[in-house]
């Protein structure tokens, strides 16, 4: 009992050692940012507290949205390696300031006419603290990401003091000026401060507790953040050459503002296609596979279910189980035996069969297959080639995706292990995916990929979690009772390749997942027009 009782005033005081500057942090903000509306009431009257308030309040609400849209990367900041928190970190600070540059330049810019709209009238004090206000939130946003990821690695300890000192500092600058230059003091006062604070001062600490450089960080926020203010000052020009009534220029503005900003994030995330994805979406019907994505995500979560419940574990102790190296091929020649079948055949885990399956391939590409003489090897070259898109681009994404099924519904092993035809295995990549799925009861394994990005130039690809363009198609190893869920030959519609598609839709149902930090195959640059 007094061990259980030392034990839970030990977690206790855990909780409180982390959480105790965030309720500092809190109570700090809260003095900084909320007393200047009784400030400005005490000393200058209930009306001008009043319209200080409604000025106020714009800005917040928009600030507090973009956190929370930012605040979603908390769970990935607990779990990545440091070396992926610097580039999550970067990734962060173009998505805050490129937001919070356009979305808060857009408030200032359009302070009277949304004033006008909301309340009938405008006051210059609402006005001044709206814009004033915009800036400061606008300042807030990188100082926000960097926090985020202070607490997310539990180095956030520096925060308490700084915003204690912030809030202190805020609270005399905003009496003293309230009373020297009016109700817009206040205002003046907290921007003064929080620049120095988080322009200097918490950038400075915070990088040297997280060991990031900084040069690549204030890159990122000048580039996101410029990008965002022009797009802003465009926006608010283009209005004011259409010469609109106060309403409709509201509306316009902000619809203007959206655009921009899933242009901008396409264009400063282009892996993402934010905008091609959505494009997709109508012109190629890609919202029919979603509502089929939705059916088979059902109906393979309760498959999971049921297989888990009767199943709990398919390990028997001493026998290694079978697994299937699935290869689709097409006129690849003599790589396919020499490289890919090669490197199958070589892995250290003996007992595998090694199926592939011709998309209808030339007659090179099958006598160098059926040159392999080891019974393990199966050849299969469909009668008729796959009914793939014409446009090139979608094309890449789903070839194959025809022999890679047929593969799938003959394979006799237990895992399935793909293999494209001109990629190779490292000799243990069997072996080291089971013994994670094993030992960490995974039905889904992936790993590194030593992946040639130029000719000669070799560089590692993978990383957790899972996520499109950090796994590689050979890198897999997945229980052989997902088959049910196939490549889709139409991924193309949602601006998807083939093979992350299928990964994604196993992820959203529930497949339990692990990455290996190590090399598990090469992937080879292609050396045909498909590229």
């Amino acid at each position: 009992h007094l061990l259980a009782r030392a034990a839970n005033v030990r977690e206790i005081a855990t909780v409180v050692r982390f959480a105790a500057p965030l309720w500092v942090v809190a109570a700090g903000t809260l003095i900084g940012l909320g007393t200047d509306v009784p400030i400005v009431g005490a000393i200058h009257g209930p009306a001008a507290a009043g319209a200080y308030a409604v000025g106020a309040t714009i800005p917040a609400i928009a600030a507090g949205l973009l956190f929370v849209l930012i605040d979603t990367a908390y769970p990935r900041l607990t779990t990545l390696l440091q070396d992926d928190v610097a580039v999550l970190t970067r990734s962060l600070l173009v998505l805050g300031a490129l937001l919070g540059g356009l979305g808060f330049t857009v408030l200032a810019l359009f302070g009277r006419e949304l004033l006008t709209v909301w309340l009938g009238d405008s006051q210059a004090l609402s006005i001044s603290v709206l814009a004033i206000y915009s800036c400061v939130w606008a300042l807030n946003v990188p100082t926000h990401v960097l926090a985020l990821v202070a607490i997310a690695r539990d180095r956030h300890l520096v925060l308490a003091p700084i915003v204690l000192v912030e809030a202190a500092a805020s609270l005399l600058l905003s009496i003293g000026l309230a009373v020297t230059i009016g109700p817009i003091g206040p205002a003046v006062g907290t921007l003064i401060t929080l620049s120095i604070s988080n322009l200097i001062i918490v950038p400075i600490l915070l990088l040297r507790n997280l060991s990031i450089p900084a040069r690549p960080l204030a890159r990122s926020v000048l580039r996101g953040g410029g990008a965002g203010v022009l797009a802003g000052l465009l926006i608010r020009a283009a209005v004011t050459v259409m010469a609109l009534p106060a309403s409709v220029a509201v509306m316009a503005a902000f619809g203007l503002t959206f655009l921009a900003a899933g242009l901008l994030l396409d264009r400063a995330f282009g892996g993402d296609n934010v905008h091609r994805r959505a494009w997709a979406l109508v012109r190629y019907g890609g919202w029919r596979l979603l509502k089929r994505e939705r059916d088979e995500r059902r109906s393979v979560s309760r498959m999971l279910e049921v297989m888990r419940r009767e199943t709990p574990t398919i390990w028997i102790a001493g026998v290694e189980p079978l697994v299937t190296v699935r290869i689709a091929t097409y006129d690849r020649g003599a790589i396919v035996a020499e490289r890919s079948i090669a490197s199958a055949l070589a892995q250290t885990h003996r007992n595998l069969e090694v199926l592939v399956v011709g998309d209808r391939c030339d007659a090179a590409t099958e006598a160098a297959v059926l040159s392999v003489h080891d019974p393990r090897v199966r050849f299969e070259n469909l009668p008729r080639r796959g009914d793939y898109p014409v446009n090139p681009t979608h094309r890449w994404m789903v070839a194959g995706a025809t022999p890679m099924n047929r593969a799938l519904s003959t394979a006799r092993g237990e895992w399935i292990a793909p293999l494209d035809d001109d990629d190779e295995f490292t000799p243990d990549h069997i072996e080291v995916l089971l013994d994670a799925c094993r030992e960490r009861d995974l039905e889904f394994a992936y790993g590194q990929a030593d992946m040639e990005m130029e000719p000669g130039d070799w560089k590692p690809v993978g990383r957790w979690p899972l996520a499109e363009g950090g796994v590689v198609h050979a890198a897999v190893l997945y229980d052989s009772r997902l088959r049910v869920m196939t490549h889709a030959i139409d991924s193309w519609r949602l601006n998807e390749p083939g093979d992350w598609n299928l990964w994604r839709r196993m992820r959203d149902a529930g497949v339990k997942m692990g990455f290996v930090d190590r090399i598990v195959c090469r992937h080879f640059l292609e050396r045909r027009d498909i590229r």
